[in-house]
């Protein structure tokens, strides 16, 4: 039997950096939703090892082999399940490649659920019950505690202090665009300059109704790392400030450590009309249009 599972992907609406640890890792404070938009997993049974193959229109971009993350994650969780099964996988690549929606860490999750529906194990056995392992991971993807949820999250710690968030505004429609030039995480924290920024509350957001007030919130806060990744990637100037000039645009904000914009639409047919629009004028970038899950 082949279970699927989605690997969503991950947009910060806000992220700021509110300090380092002794061991160099920042500490984070983060509200992140997630887009219908992800990969695909397929898991299988497989007798003897585990292997894995990518497809898709970033399979070239990333590694089939021991370095890929979802491999070194099944070793750990067999570990921790106490099982010997080995397991072939599918990843179908649809998401790019460092470009701040988490994108590996929301496939090694999506391969976690896979494994324990496997088993039938339930999720909280990993994100309720066991805050070692959850430790363990979050030193191989900040973002994998908060993809196992795949649900609107504050996210603080260096990613693994979750609490989720029933967001007050739904289903908001969005547009996702990058300009194909990799944002390598540790190099735009090594680029990262102080000041530190405050924390925020969570519940703020879940007492939010209202979209208009909403986006004032937001526009309250920031992404820490924007300088930072337009320091490095220079091009990123521009494309924002393309961004803002689309028409009906409510917000733009890059998200994670870069090098993808989220832009805010009133509702899903200005968000298609601007990924045409800008499909057209700017052909080299990818573009996909999307809406945040609950």
């Amino acid at each position: 039997m082949t279970l699927t599972e989605t690997a969503y992907a991950k947009i910060n609406l806000y992220l700021h950096v509110v300090g380092k640890r002794a061991d160099g890792y920042h500490l984070l404070d983060s509200l992140v939703c997630f887009t219908r938009f992800g990969d695909q997993v397929y898991l299988q049974p497989h007798a003897h090892k585990d292997s894995l193959q990518v497809i898709g229109p970033f399979a070239q971009d990333l590694p089939d082999n021991a370095e890929n993350l979802i491999l070194k994650i099944l070793p750990l969780l067999r570990q921790f399940l106490g099982i010997s099964a080995h397991f072939s996988i599918t990843l179908d690549k649809r998401i790019p490649i460092a470009a701040g929606l988490g994108g590996g860490s929301a496939d090694a999750a999506a391969i976690i659920r896979a494994v324990l529906k496997s088993h039938n194990v339930p999720l909280s056995a990993i994100t309720t019950d066991a805050p070692h392992f959850i430790q363990h991971i979050v030193k191989f993807g900040a973002d994998i505690p908060v993809c196992l949820h795949s649900k609107p999250a504050h996210m603080q710690g260096i990613g693994e202090n979750i609490t989720l968030v029933d967001m007050g505004v739904k289903n908001i429609p969005c547009l996702l665009v990058n300009n194909r030039v990799p944002c390598q995480t540790s190099a735009v924290f090594q680029s990262f300059h102080l000041p530190y920024q405050t924390a925020a509350s969570a519940k703020t957001y879940a007492r939010i109704t209202e979209k208009k007030a909403l986006l004032l919130q937001l526009l309250s806060q920031k992404n820490a790392l924007e300088t930072a990744a337009m320091n490095l990637v220079p091009t990123l100037k521009q494309l924002k400030s393309d961004l803002n000039a689309l028409p009906n645009v409510e917000m733009v904000r890059l998200t994670g450590s870069g090098g993808t914009f989220f832009a805010i639409f009133a509702n899903n047919d200005l968000t298609k009309n601007a990924a045409k629009k800008l499909a057209k004028t700017h052909p080299d970038l990818w573009i996909t249009a999307s809406a945040l899950r609950a």
